[in-house]
């Protein structure tokens, strides 16, 4: 088969068309530690105060963050920047509802919520 069906752009405007014979190079790439290591104690359930309640204290090494809201809770509100949590305006969390942040959008602050007293969100890290 002579038809090329890609062609790969070589960075001066020209293009090489792809075939078995010039195949696309391909880079496999793995992080430090070739990934997320979640961890232990696998899960840790915080209960929140009548005020803003911190969830989870500072990591520099955090690369994965993964928060949950129980089934049977009232609606939490998570400030991962860490401020003071305020119901009306944090990330709302509702019951049964989960947030997992990896990566760069992961942050590596403390991060803060609201809600309910006595109920609690649990998190579990990654790094």
């Amino acid at each position: 088969m002579s038809d090329a069906i890609a062609f790969l752009n070589t960075g001066n405007g020209s293009r090489i068309p792809v075939s078995t014979a010039q195949p696309l190079p391909v880079a496999l790439y793995e992080g430090a530690a070739g990934g997320i290591t979640w961890g232990a104690p696998t899960a840790v359930a915080v209960t929140a105060g009548p005020a803003s309640t911190t969830l989870i204290a500072a990591n520099a090494l955090r690369t994965a963050i993964s928060i949950w809201n129980p089934i049977g809770n009232a609606q939490m509100s998570v400030d991962i920047a860490g401020g003071v949590a305020v119901l009306a305006t944090g990330l709302p969390l509702l019951a049964g509802f989960s947030i997992t942040l990896t990566g760069a959008e992961c942050p590596v602050g403390a991060i803060t919520f609201i809600g309910t007293a006595a109920q609690s969100l649990v998190y579990q890290q990654g790094t």
